[in-house]
């Protein structure tokens, strides 16, 4: 089953996927309006399929945004149903295309993307006399494809209500940052060492399970004087290597030392997008560890 929320106006500055993670880890956005959810297996927590899609609703009312909610057994199905009904629609898998039947042609162009391109079709199909999904859905389809080719089929499908791709989850930006609260303050770069290895090591683990690789390095310390004392060192390729992102944050810390003792540090890492830079790790003009000069200790 999948779920569509779709918002006919942007009244609330709240974020229809922050509603939508609350009910599935799989979801996909569309743009600011428009939210598909894959609610498969999740109805067990909600009661029935309407209790869940009830719910939803309610939930989004309470956060101050009105929502339109469709159920269906296709996304492409939920999505058209959200988009043309108020309130909570609810069709049962299989019943798809009696169910988008009724709506006017038009209804189909909510589903257009840079690939499915509406308006190359419309138009021959306005001349044709087509004023409803239903009627586009009972065109014969080897005669479709005779008189505009196979690409016409997947706006037949889709009329029927089929999914002609998958629905892609969205995947919510990923912070990579790590705080340690010290139980001292210290002044030494020899102390700062120790914690910003403790900092980096999971961060550079977790670039390298997601193929990615740190282009910005910011070392963020509070001081016992309350003030916020930043670092921001741009990387000249990317890399994950702890030894030396914590060489060249304590360099860069003993050429612009903070103006009093430390209390907290925090780290974070602008990384390069996923396979971007792949097979630039191991090749790197940053020289080794060992080729840099030592930091000494204030």
């Amino acid at each position: 089953m999948y779920a569509c929320l779709y918002r006919p106006a942007p009244e609330s500055a709240v974020a229809l996927d922050r509603i939508a993670r609350d009910y599935s880890p799989r979801y996909e956005c569309h743009g600011a309006d428009t939210v598909i959810l894959d609610v498969s297996g999740m109805t067990r927590l909600f009661g029935s399929p309407r209790a869940m899609a009830d719910e939803m609703r309610r939930d989004a009312a309470s956060r101050g945004v009105r929502v339109h909610v469709a159920m269906a057994g296709t996304w492409t199905a939920a999505t058209l149903l959200a988009h043309a009904h108020v309130g909570v629609t609810m069709v049962m898998p299989g019943d798809e295309a009696d169910a988008l039947a009724a709506l006017p042609f038009a209804s189909l162009a909510v589903l257009q993307t840079s690939d499915f391109e509406l308006q190359t079709y419309s138009d021959a199909w306005r001349r044709w006399g087509l004023r409803t999904v239903g009627e586009m859905a009972k065109l014969p389809p080897a005669d479709l494809v005779a008189r505009m080719g196979r690409a016409a089929l997947m706006w037949h499908a889709m009329a029927r209500g089929a999914d002609v791709r998958p629905l892609v989850p969205s995947l919510d930006e990923e912070r990579f940052e790590a705080t340690f609260e010290l139980e001292w303050p210290v002044e030494e770069l020899e102390p700062l060492s120790f914690v910003l290895t403790r900092l980096l090591e999971p961060l550079a683990t977790r670039l390298e399970r997601r193929d990615r690789g740190a282009a910005v390095l910011h070392v963020v310390l509070r001081l016992i004087t309350k003030e916020i004392y930043a670092r921001r060192l741009e990387l000249p390729s990317p890399m994950r290597d702890v030894r030396t992102l914590r060489t060249l944050a304590l360099l860069d810390l003993e050429s612009h030392p903070p103006a009093a003792a430390v209390d907290r540090v925090t780290v974070v890492i602008d990384p390069t997008s996923s396979r971007r830079h792949a097979g630039q790790f191991t090749v790197s003009p940053v020289p080794s560890v060992q080729s840099l000069p030592p930091a000494s200790t204030r």
